[in-house]
């Protein structure tokens, strides 16, 4: 269920990655055999409007967690986690703090601009 992605077609794989998190919807019941649900539509919609709002960049990795979906940006020396459920976005990085998801989609650009300012790749 984990997605990884690479290549050098952004649009194919952002194309891709929306479905793989369209399709957690269909997950069993149980299916992490801790008694979870299949994500909820309202929380695939949220995790789908983060990725669409941060065009350059895609996560690292994407999973079907309990709760939604948590998405995840690696770059050198940093980590920006997301968890997604149906009412809002926890951003696990040195404050784990709750967001609406506008305010998520801002915090996310934030951070991928650090890592252009930076110099990063």
């Amino acid at each position: 269920m984990a997605r990884e992605l690479g290549g050098n077609n952004l649009s194919t794989d952002r194309a891709k990655l929306i479905a793989t998190i369209r399709s957690y919807r269909d997950l069993p019941e149980n299916w992490d055999r801790y008694g979870a649900k299949p994500s909820c539509q309202r929380a695939i919609d949220f995790a789908v409007q983060l990725l669409e709002a941060v065009p350059d960049m895609l996560p690292t990795n994407v999973v079907p967690i309990s709760t939604g979906v948590y998405l995840e940006w690696l770059v050198p020396g940093r980590c920006l986690g997301i968890e997604v459920d149906d009412t809002s976005v926890l951003i696990k990085d040195d404050e784990d703090k709750t967001f609406s998801v506008e305010l998520a989609v801002e915090r996310v650009k934030r951070f991928l601009g650090k890592r252009t300012r930076e110099g990063k790749p």
